[in-house]
């Protein structure tokens, strides 16, 4: 039985590179925007495929040695779910193992990136996918512990960019971000539907890999 080259519902990862097409004009504008600034928001329509541009498109725009890419998901607490996916990425364990014994809680976001940089020696990039599950489920205390963490680390010296993944229909939600972080908005791209002609390299294009 011969293997269908189309993802169908699901994204495409780095290792899809070959059966990815259709989208070369919007990774090369990912790829310049993501140094513009510290943060880049990615925003469109549910289905036009944001989490493929930037795990598949974007991610083998980049050497290993140049990028440290880690993808969050909100879950039950996104500033939870973050501290627990850089501690996948820990080599030196100890700091995600303990309380920070100052305040008694997680470790701050500072301090986990310090040691996740230390460890690695690459810039690390933070993927918030599908960012608009704080705004949807989110509490405010979870969004302003989020808003001040994401401040303290622009105004250190750590080597970390923010990616934001979001549905536009949710890109009000942002304001609050705005009131501390008034540069939040300014690095944007919308992500298109395909054009007819992107969509048919789109579906020819995987035909052709053998």
């Amino acid at each position: 039985m011969q293997k269908s080259p189309f993802k169908f519902l699901d994204s495409y990862a780095k290792e899809d590179r070959d059966i990815f097409f259709g989208r070369d004009k919007e990774i090369e504008e990912l790829h310049s925007r993501v140094f513009e600034s510290k943060i880049l928001l990615i925003y469109g329509t549910s289905g036009t495929g944001k989490s493929s541009l930037i795990n598949c498109g974007l991610a083998n725009k980049f050497n290993d040695s140049d990028w440290l890419p880690v993808t969050i998901r909100r879950g039950s607490d996104i500033n939870q779910s973050l501290i627990d996916a850089l501690s996948r990425y820990a080599i030196t364990k100890a700091p995600f193992e303990k309380k920070d014994k100052n305040t008694n809680k997680r470790i701050s976001l500072t301090r986990a990136l310090q040691s996740i940089y230390l460890d690695h020696f690459k810039p690390v990039f933070l993927i918030f996918d599908q960012f608009e599950e704080l705004f949807i489920f989110g509490s405010k205390e979870e969004k302003d512990e989020l808003i001040n963490s994401v401040k303290k680390v622009l105004d250190s010296e750590i080597q970390c960019r923010f990616i934001f993944s979001l549905r536009e229909e949710y890109l009000a939600g942002i304001t609050e971000f705005e009131r501390v972080i008034p540069t939040f908005l300014s690095n944007r791209i919308r992500i298109e539907k395909m054009t007819r002609q992107n969509a048919i390299q789109a579906i020819e294009g995987p035909c052709r890999v053998e």
